[in-house]
């Protein structure tokens, strides 16, 4: 057998590129197990006036969970639930696939604590160091 050929991409890898390797993976996944991932989740933040996307949150099918890889709510809208409710949103999403609950990863400078108010509970650390911030890993099951 001849060995493939090895290509890092360090830069902005093409989108084709992660969509065959996502196929590839989910056609593995397929294979060994009855979870399939579904498509991504977006859950937008529009300005009434002009319908521009403002914020909102991205979030993935991740094998029986969903993976909340965005969320930001712009300054001046924040402390108005807004958060609260985009995350109810995804979990309402999450809860009618059958997932199993919903994770997350948060850095020590950004919203750790509204997490947790919405029943969020870490489950792992990557610590930072003097001049980087660690981040958390979060989630909340549903059954």
């Amino acid at each position: 057998m001849i060995l493939p050929q090895i290509e890092a991409v360090d830069g902005q890898p093409r989108q084709e590129d992660h969509d065959c390797i996502l196929a590839l993976l989910n056609e593995d996944n397929r294979r060994r197990s009855a979870i399939v991932d579904l498509d991504d989740i977006a859950v937008l933040l529009r300005d009434p006036a002009d319908g521009k996307i403002i914020g909102g949150l991205w979030a993935e099918d991740d094998f029986a969970w969903v993976f909340v890889k965005y969320l930001v709510v712009p300054e001046a809208c924040r402390g108005l639930g807004l958060g609260r409710r985009l995350m109810a949103k995804a979990e309402s999403i999450a809860v009618k696939r059958g997932r199993i609950g919903v994770w997350l990863n948060t850095f020590d400078f950004q919203a750790r604590g509204f997490y947790e108010a919405l029943g969020y509970e870490p489950f792992g650390r990557l610590e930072g160091t003097s001049q980087e911030n660690g981040q958390t890993f979060l989630r909340k099951r549903f059954r």
